[in-house]
Order: structure tokens, then C-alpha cells, then sequence
């Protein structure tokens, strides 16, 4: 019985020494491909953001792509936490302006964050447009 747990220690142990190897050397092939190629990241950042924004991932893969996309549809706002509704906006992904190596998702023009912002504030004054309000006073 004790020689069958040693077994199954040293067999743990080389486990674990083989996977630690085998996870640095993967860390190392990401650490050289971020480096080679600075856009990785960001792509992926975009990707992200793409996926937390409810685009399609057919969508996601072409703005990936650096290609402007046509869509129509709900995305969410997780700074507002609704969606917003939209028709026949179009989506980029393009290098941010006065930094290297970054980019940014805009749609119809505007920053990802300004677009939504916008979409906010034209709810906020549907809202509150007089159209909704009840006229006269009550006593």
C-alpha cells in the first residue's frame, strides 16, 4: 500500500513538473507573438468588447478583419445596462487617433462610448419632451 502512494506521489509530482514546462513554453510563444505582432492584443480587446456589445460573431469576424460592417439590431451598454436599438449603423474597428498600436470600435462615426452615450441622451429627452407631459394643474 505505501509503495503504491509513493507511485502515485512521484507520478503527481512529474505531472505537475511537465505541465509547469509546458505552460512556460506556451507563455514564452504568447510573449514573443505580442511582441512580434503589437496588434494581437488589441484585436483581442476588441473582440471582447465586440462580445460584450452583442454583435454577432459573424459581425465580430469582420470587424476583426478591419472591415467596415452594415448591421441593424439591439447592442447592449454595460455603462447604461439596456440595449439600444438601432437601424443601418455602421461598425468599424480603426486605429485610435494620437496613440500607437491602438484601436477602437466606432459605429456610425462615433467612439463605441460616444455613440451609446448619444443614443442615451436622445432617450433621456424623448422622456422628458413636453409631448409627455400632462397639461394642467391639479389642486
Amino acid at each position: 500500500m505505501e509503495k503504491e502512494i509513493e507511485t502515485q506521489k512521484t507520478t503527481i509530482t512529474d505531472n505537475q513538473k511537465s505541465y509547469e514546462k509546458e505552460n512556460n513554453k506556451l507563455k514564452n510563444i504568447l510573449k514573443r507573438i505580442f511582441t512580434l505582432f503589437p496588434y494581437i492584443k488589441e484585436l483581442l480587446r476588441m473582440e471582447t468588447l465586440c462580445k460584450a456589445i452583442d454583435f454577432t460573431t459573424e459581425i465580430t469576424l469582420k470587424l476583426i478583419s478591419l472591415q467596415p460592417v452594415k448591421f441593424s439590431g439591439n447592442l447592449y451598454s454595460e455603462q447604461y445596462r439596456r440595449k439600444y436599438e438601432t437601424e443601418n449603423s455602421i461598425a468599424k474597428i480603426e486605429k485610435e487617433p494620437h496613440t500607437t498600436n491602438r484601436l477602437r470600435l466606432s459605429i456610425d462615426n462615433l467612439h463605441v462610448s460616444d455613440w451609446f452615450r448619444k443614443k442615451h441622451t436622445e432617450e433621456q429627452s424623448l422622456k422628458q419632451s413636453p409631448c409627455n407631459k400632462k397639461k394642467g394643474m391639479k389642486l
